[in-house]
């Protein structure tokens, strides 16, 4: 064979070897870069899992595949159509998931829509026994059937919680009155590095991989330019609890409603001499006046000795939900009882 032959062999044999080298190191970045997608999506599932295990939610409050059941937007909801589920107290939902009879077709009813968490909900209260249930006896007993009052308490719930379920229902439910109760589970301390309420993001429905970018971005964005407050102590600030009551009352409106903030007290306000209005009561008080909604605050009505009116500390028997009503009624409605006598 003489030379140009084989030279020419070496030429045609070249770029078909430098072929399999190419194809060779693109096939091995791609390998590459599949695996490293596979462990940085595992390492993302792992760190949703963390985070998830870190929410700032009162998790004791949710009783898992019993009542409750988890939501991506309220982080969690009571199951619907519950009938007598024993907390121990009876608690029935309706198809809603609301502590409420099935709504009423809207034939003219004045409707109120009562937000809040636990003591709204009635802990330790059975269904007819909560303020929400015994103001819409109370109310129907001067015009029956005029009101229809929806119980929207949830355990755990905060403000942020309840602006939530604003965003949701309002439209839905149409209410001519939102009557929002929430300041007892906001101030809890949230664990190191772990968000408030209103950072809450269903990590849940999100890539690995995006979580773990977006953390990334968010963390070189906290060093660059960290916050002037300092890390995050409580689950909301007493900043974010007046934004969610000021977001709440602009939801209602925008459906016609009108809005009140109420506040509940423990047992040992109503019970020191002479009392002393709390930071939250405060505060509640002074968010309603910012946001022109009338100010609830039945404390003024309980009697110094009321061991009877409390179960616990926070939560009512159902005499101290039927005082609540009863100022309710009286403070908002008295002409439909005037109307009645």
């Amino acid at each position: 064979m003489n030379s140009s032959v084989i030279q020419e062999t070496a030429a045609v044999q070249k770029p078909a070897h430098e072929l399999r080298k190419y194809i060779s190191w693109l096939f091995a970045v791609i390998i590459t870069v599949l695996v490293a997608g596979v462990v940085l999506e595992v390492a993302g599932r792992y760190y949703i899992r963390l985070r998830t295990d870190q929410l700032p939610v009162v998790f004791g409050n949710a009783n898992w595949g019993g009542l409750h059941e988890y939501d991506p937007d309220l982080l969690w909801k009571m199951l619907p159509n519950q009938k007598d589920y024993l907390c121990p107290y009876p608690v029935s939902t309706n198809s809603l998931g609301l502590r409420s009879k099935e709504l009423r077709p809207v034939e003219g009813q004045f409707r109120i829509l009562a937000l809040g968490d636990s003591r709204t909900f009635g802990d330790a209260a059975g269904n007819e026994h909560t303020w929400p249930a015994l103001l819409e006896q109370q109310l129907n007993a001067w015009v029956p059937g005029n009101f229809e009052v929806i119980n929207a308490g949830v355990g755990g719930y905060s403000a942020y919680q309840g602006m939530r379920f604003l965003e949701k229902y309002v439209c839905d439910l149409k209410p001519q009155l939102v009557i929002a109760c929430f300041g007892t589970n906001e101030w809890g301390e949230v664990s190191q590095g772990a968000g408030g309420l209103v950072d809450w993001d269903d990590l849940t429905r999100r890539w690995g991989v995006e979580v773990l970018l977006r953390e990334a971005v968010k963390g070189a964005a906290a060093i660059v330019e960290p916050s002037p407050f300092g890390p995050r102590r409580m689950r909301m600030s007493p900043g974010e609890f007046t934004d969610a009551y000021v977001r709440m009352r602009k939801l209602s409106l925008q459906v016609g409603a009108g809005f009140a903030v109420m506040y509940l007290p423990s047992d040992q306000e109503v019970a020191q001499t002479p009392r002393i209005a709390t930071i939250v009561e405060s505060l509640t008080a002074g968010i309603a006046g910012y946001i022109g909604a009338d100010f609830l605050n039945p404390k003024s009505m309980f009697p110094d000795h009321c061991e009877h009116l409390y179960a616990d500390p926070i939560h009512f028997t159902p005499a101290g939900n039927q005082l609540i009503a009863g100022y309710i009624a009286d403070t908002l409605f008295r002409q439909y009882q005037k109307q009645a006598s």
